[in-house]
Order: structure tokens, then C-alpha cells, then sequence
């Protein structure tokens, strides 16, 4: 009897911890091995009634005493799932009267890229790309500066009461940018165009390099459009993991055979990319160091293929210890069944909380242990059942 209440007291114990770690990975993990535990036992959790009515128990005792750690959480994660859509929405021209005027550039747009050219800007606002044209004098002075849209049509500007600053008369930019420049005076009178839009102002440099932004530690940086696939209406995608995903999944096609080494996503993951953080309402010289999904972070490390043979080591113990679990006679002298089914489920919630977390040194060492000791225990009850 001891045994079994001290059994119980470590489960509430480690379902409190999960609850409290407001990790929804984990939470995802444990409810996959709850419905494979239902699938792997079925009827006999009828037998096992009482057990189960006891964890059962505990389960809702100690979910309805954290409630306010794990709903945010939870709540939260179904948001960043369902998304909201990244992209400003634009007002149709009908129901634009209605709407109280409001001050240009002042309204945050979604900026999908922006390039730097030799004398030339190129942003993409809601789906528009906005091009700003800079005429410089042979001292590198700003003599003039207009504007076009994807299709070359010019775009006119209007002074606005602000020194050197304009608004864009066009209903697609209007509310979302304004330009202006300025002179610095700490750096040798350099000319920057300055563009709001709406919480951001993005300075870019005039240089005999061409015009390059000027991050917030003030280092010119040359940019492009950065590579992406998918999520391109939803970068907040689970906590922001749409945007790391989006922009992870083109470095693949460099470790196709060998990856980059462990630990290096870091250092190859496109941090000049300010347009996608800006519009996935990150701080632009944030650094991502993780893909936070285990087999990204895998396939960037140490290649796709290294990948492809981990899937397949943990599919064939995952098929064999279906068929092996599912067909047990559970006896209660029997450890190796008891151990090794409850090794299966460990697995295969830990396999589905990678998909959205990262493999840290602290957890793997376990992970790996317990998985060999999971095929060790398949391998045995094989033996023991052909001899039988």
C-alpha cells in the first residue's frame, strides 16, 4: 500500500511540474501518450479501474489548482495556432470614409522584405511593393527623391508640416509610411533617408557603397529579400515559431548530406532578416539561436540524411513496440511488459513535444539511455516469446 501511494504522490508531483514548466509542447507530448496509452491497453483499463480512477483524480486536483499557469499558456498557444493574420488589413475604399483620419505612417504595416540598392529602396508593404528613387549630386548630396510602385507608375509625395518630411499620396502606402531625411551630424554630415512605419523608423545611409540601413548599433547592413516558405499570413505562428520555421526551412537545401555542425543555427540563420522579425512583432536585433522543433534543429546541424536514419531507428521501435505492447497479457510478475510499455510512451510523447522544442544536452542523455533500454526490453520479451 505504501508503495502505491508513494506511486501516486511522484505522479502528482511530475504533473504539477509539467504544469508548471507552461510549456505547451510538453502538454501536447502527454496528451499523445495518454490516447496511445488508451489505443496500446483498450479494454484492459477496464480491469485497471481503480488505478486509473486514482490518477484520473489526481489529474483533475492538481489541473484545477494550477489553472492559471496552464490556461494563459494553453490559451495562448491556440491564438499563435490559429493565427493571426501577420498582414495588415487594408480598409476597403467603401468603408474608408467611415474611418477617422489618421496620421501617414502611423499605422503598422506588414513589411514582407526590403532591399537596399545602389540608389534605390524597395519595400514590400501589405503585399505592395513601394520603390523609393534617390538622385544624388556629384558631392553625394540629396538632389531629388520620388517614388513608384511595382509597375513603375510614379507615386507623389506631399511636404507635410515636419522638416524634410513627406507623405505618400497613395491609398495603398499612405497610412502605413512616410519618408523623410536627415543629416548626421556625428558622422561626417552623412544623409539618411528615414522611413516610419508606424512603430518603426528604418534609417538608410547614403554611402559611396550605395544606400545600406543603419541597424540600432549603428552597422551598415546591405539588404535583401531573405528566403521563406510558408506561414507567410501567420509569422506569430505558435509563439513566433512560424517565422523561425518559415526562414529555417530554405538553409535545408545547404545540408542536404552534411549539415553545418552542432550547434551552429545560429550562426546561419539570416539575422539581417529585420523586415521578418518587424512584421512578426519580434525586436529586430533579436538573435534567434534554436528552431525550437528538434528535427530542423537536426537537419540544420548535422545534415538531412542523419535525420532521415534517426526517423527510421525510431520508427522501427515505435512499430515494433505497438505490436509487441498491444498484444501483451500485462501479468503482474511481469516487470520487462510494464517497464517497457511505459519506456514506449515516454518516447513517443517526447518524439511529438520535438516537434516544437528544441533537443537540449540536459534532456537527450535520458532520452537516448531510455531508448535503448526500450529496444533492449523488445528484444527480450521477442526472445522469451518465441521460446514460449
Amino acid at each position: 500500500m505504501g508503495i502505491k501511494i508513494a506511486y501516486a504522490a511522484l505522479f502528482a508531483l511530475l504533473f504539477f511540474n509539467l504544469i508548471g514548466s507552461q510549456s505547451s509542447g510538453g502538454i501536447l507530448g502527454l496528451a499523445v501518450s495518454g490516447i496511445m496509452a488508451i489505443i496500446l491497453l483498450n479494454k484492459r483499463i477496464i480491469d485497471w479501474k481503480k488505478p486509473v480512477f486514482v490518477l484520473l483524480a489526481i489529474s483533475i486536483v492538481v489541473t484545477g489548482t494550477t489553472y492559471d499557469r496552464w490556461l494563459p499558456e494553453l490559451s495562448g498557444a491556440a491564438k499563435g495556432v490559429l493565427g493571426e493574420r501577420s498582414q495588415a488589413i487594408v480598409t476597403p475604399e467603401s468603408e474608408q470614409s467611415a474611418q477617422p483620419e489618421v496620421e501617414p505612417g502611423s499605422v503598422k504595416p506588414h513589411i514582407a522584405y526590403i532591399e537596399t540598392h545602389e540608389d534605390s529602396i524597395v519595400m514590400d508593404i501589405n503585399g505592395e511593393p513601394l520603390t523609393v528613387n534617390i538622385v544624388l549630386s556629384d558631392k553625394g548630396k540629396i538632389e531629388g527623391m520620388t517614388l513608384s510602385d511595382n509597375t513603375g507608375a510614379p507615386i507623389a509625395m506631399r511636404p507635410m508640416e515636419e522638416v524634410s518630411s513627406f507623405s505618400i499620396e497613395d491609398e495603398r502606402f499612405k497610412d502605413y509610411a512616410k519618408i523623410s531625411y536627415a543629416v548626421g551630424e556625428e558622422d561626417n554630415n552623412k544623409y539618411y533617408i528615414l522611413i516610419d512605419t508606424g512603430e518603426m523608423q528604418w534609417p538608410f545611409a547614403l554611402t559611396e557603397n550605395g544606400i545600406l540601413y543603419s541597424n540600432q548599433l549603428g552597422k551598415l547592413v546591405d539588404l535583401e529579400e531573405v528566403p521563406a516558405i510558408g506561414w507567410e499570413d501567420n509569422l506569430r505562428f505558435g509563439s513566433g515559431r512560424g517565422y523561425i520555421w518559415s526562414r529555417t526551412l530554405p538553409m535545408l537545401q545547404d545540408t542536404i548530406f552534411l549539415g553545418h555542425g552542432a550547434d551552429t543555427y545560429t550562426i546561419y540563420f539570416p539575422h539581417h532578416d529585420y523586415a521578418g522579425k518587424f512584421s512578426a512583432n519580434w525586436q529586430i536585433n533579436r538573435i534567434v539561436d534554436k528552431p525550437h522543433n528538434m528535427y530542423m534543429g537536426m537537419a540544420v546541424g548535422t545534415g538531412m540524411i542523419s535525420l532521415l536514419a534517426l526517423l527510421a531507428l525510431w520508427g522501427m521501435y515505435i512499430v515494433q513496440s505497438f505490436k509487441l505492447y498491444f498484444n501483451a497479457k500485462y501479468e503482474d510478475s511481469d516487470f520487462n511488459t510494464y517497464a517497457g510499455a511505459g519506456i514506449f510512451l515516454g518516447i513517443c510523447g517526447f518524439l511529438v513535444a520535438g516537434l516544437v522544442n528544441d533537443s537540449s544536452v540536459s534532456v537527450m542523455p535520458m532520452f537516448y539511455g531510455l531508448l535503448g533500454t526500450g529496444i533492449a526490453i523488445n528484444r527480450m520479451l521477442k526472445e522469451r516469446a518465441a521460446i514460449d
